[in-house]
């Protein structure tokens, strides 16, 4: 689980900003929002409001960010797709800084890793794990950029943690100027404990982002393949959502692949006899059960995109959702209130908080009415606020003592948290005819 996520230099994020998921002292609903882990309370889920261009997504994004430079493997000349905070001269010279605090599982006891990644986009400048067997951090790694080192960088590993010198060799061998130590771990198998566990948190348990330009239909769909089980739990996850379905058929198809982009593949590989000349796609089909004045319970199928976005949405949304509470996995998605009504997004809210355990659900959004719910807790509500400098301030609602929930609502209209637009001149020249 995460403690707490720091981001700089990104983007419109100047300034470091902290997404901390450590409760306040508030006790509602204590056992649905709140995980305890040693003398930790951590949060399971957040919500982050703001105004359009506040810096809301940039959050998310710095978090996926990291997770990609952890885990993934790419090519020496693959740029980093990090942005500078640009209004500034210093800043769009400087790096981009990430740190991940989080509680990582081994075998059933949670371990408190310290993560941190300093760079820019061609390269990784600094990466640095720590772990905590006790109140002081331990050094798992620590590598700098050095130019005049022949690999590019200085490695730092204790002595203590007993490293054969035959695996440090082909970490280091198979670390690039643009890669990280975590992500060695995907092509070798060096004989070390305290990173693997790192590793198999960032990969496993921390999930890539959710937002439009996620492919979660496959994900969705390879849920519900897998097996009987999942199958039933997606069905009975839709059912209550009620949409009146009484079953999902998805069948395979084979297709020609499209003569354009056979011929794109043809450009971009040596070996064309092995390019493929059929591709699979999948025909979904959902079944409904309704009453009518003749007949009590009629079924009637519709293709997938004959349903209504909403649908579509809860579909796309229910593998990774169920997966996260099912294997203890990290959800955070870009707004959640796209094509889902209030009721909607309040059930999968509360799916979440009643059946997942060791794990988060945070998201980005515009919906104002779950400020006005007295479900939600102060402490999971944050804001971006655009300073005039243009760039993002990042806080809780926590922040703001003796705020009750009946007020809340009406408090963000009135300006008094920020992070509302800014627009009081409602006069365009050259279009009033007054």
């Amino acid at each position: 689980m995460i403690i707490e996520f720091k981001v700089k230099n990104f983007r419109s994020i100047k300034d470091e900003q902290v997404l901390s998921f450590e409760a306040s002292k508030d006790k509602e609903y204590e056992d649905y929002y709140v995980t305890k882990i040693g003398k930790y309370r951590l949060l399971k889920m957040a919500m982050i409001y703001g105004a359009n261009a506040s810096g809301k997504s940039n959050v998310l994004d710095a978090l996926h960010l990291l997770r990609i430079l952890a885990i993934g493997r790419r090519d020496s000349d693959a740029r980093i797709y990090t942005e500078p905070f640009k209004f500034c001269k210093s800043t769009g010279k400087s790096n981009t800084e990430l740190t991940l605090i989080f509680f990582a599982k081994k075998d059933e006891e949670y371990v408190k890793y310290k993560y941190q990644l300093i760079v820019n986009k061609k390269s990784i400048i600094e990466e640095k794990l720590e772990y905590y067997p006790s109140i002081q951090p331990a050094l798992v790694f620590h590598r700098r950029q050095n130019l005049e080192n022949e690999r590019g960088f200085d490695l730092k590993i204790p002595t203590t943690l007993q490293l054969k010198i035959s695996d440090r060799e082909v970490i280091e061998a198979n670390t690039l100027h643009n890669t990280s130590i975590v992500s060695v771990l995907k092509k070798v198998n060096p004989l070390f404990p305290a990173l693997k566990t790192a590793y198999a948190y960032l990969k496993d348990n921390l999930n890539p982002i959710i937002n439009e330009n996620s492919s979660i239909r496959t994900y969705s769909t390879d849920f519900f393949l897998d097996n009987k089980d999942q199958k039933e739990l997606l069905l009975s996850f839709l059912q209550k959502a009620d949409f009146n379905i009484s079953d999902i058929v998805i069948e395979a198809i084979e297709e020609d692949v499209p003569a354009e982009f056979l011929e794109f593949l043809k450009q971009q590989v040596e070996n064309k006899e092995k390019l493929p000349s059929k591709m699979s796609t999948y025909k979904r089909t959902l079944i409904h059960e309704i009453e009518n004045d003749l007949v009590e319970n009629v079924e009637t199928s519709l293709d997938f995109d004959e349903e209504s976005l909403g649908t579509q949405k809860m579909f796309d949304l229910a593998g990774p959702f169920l997966e996260a509470i099912k294997k203890d996995r990290i959800l955070y998605i870009d707004e959640l209130e796209s094509s889902l009504h209030f009721e909607l997004q309040k059930y999968l809210i509360l799916v979440f908080l009643h059946n997942a355990k060791d794990t988060q659900f945070f998201f980005t959004t515009h919906n104002l009415m779950l400020l006005d719910w007295d479900e939600v807790r102060n402490d999971t509500v944050f804001f971006t606020d655009k300073r005039r400098d243009g760039s993002t301030e990042l806080y809780s609602l926590a922040d703001f003592k003796g705020t009750k929930r009946s007020k809340v609502l009406k408090k963000y209209m009135a300006g008094n948290y920020g992070a509302t637009p800014d627009i009081y001149d409602f006069y365009i020249d050259g279009l009033c005819k007054g």
